[in-house]
């Protein structure tokens, strides 16, 4: 794990990236701010086609893949889903410097998940237009619900925990039609 973390410092200061990385031997998470959208764009290729055999034993902060089956083959992170966004010229600097900890976990179970039971206790992941269709679904008005072959179901409570950091909250809302259909 020091190694990998020495290599995402160098590849990251080299470029003049600011921002935060966990890594852990579940995984990698983070949010990065760079230069200019090609200076991302190349994290996301190193990324997209890192191997532990050839990245991390070359002395350099450059990831190097040295046969034809490595380049054919994916890379290490290659499932990861990258979410961009911009900022205008006038808005300062989102992160004041650049930080990589290793940590025991991702997200903290308090250690009650073992790292090759994660898979296990995942649910399905959802697109945004997913998600929104079954918020719909589950609302008050809303007297039935319907299964994947468009027959009526029986309406079933759905219990949606908010798991945002207290600055998310603060500045981002989930607003109730109804009373009745919130429950704070």
């Amino acid at each position: 794990m020091p190694l990998l973390e020495e290599h995402q410092r160098q590849f990251c200061e080299k470029r003049h990236m600011r921002g935060r990385i966990l890594l852990s031997v579940e995984g990698i998470n983070g949010t990065l701010s760079a230069e200019n959208e090609e200076v991302m764009e190349e994290y996301i290729r190193m990324m997209n086609t890192f191997h532990l055999t050839t990245s991390l034993t070359s002395s350099s902060c450059e990831t190097t893949v040295n046969t034809t089956e490595e380049r054919k083959g994916k890379g290490l992170f290659h499932n990861i889903e990258y979410k961009k966004s911009k900022s205008s010229l006038h808005q300062r600097e989102p992160f004041p410097d650049l930080k990589i900890s290793l940590v025991s976990e991702i997200v903290s179970t308090g250690h009650t998940v073992h790292v090759n039971e994660i898979q296990s206790h995942s649910a399905t992941h959802l697109s945004p237009t997913q998600f929104h269709n079954i918020l719909q679904q589950h609302h008050p008005s809303s007297s039935h619900n319907k299964n994947n072959n468009g027959e009526e179901e029986e309406k079933k409570e759905l219990v949606l925990i908010d798991i945002r950091n207290t600055f998310e909250q603060s500045n981002c809302f989930f607003y109730c039609i109804t009373q009745e259909g919130c429950q704070l």
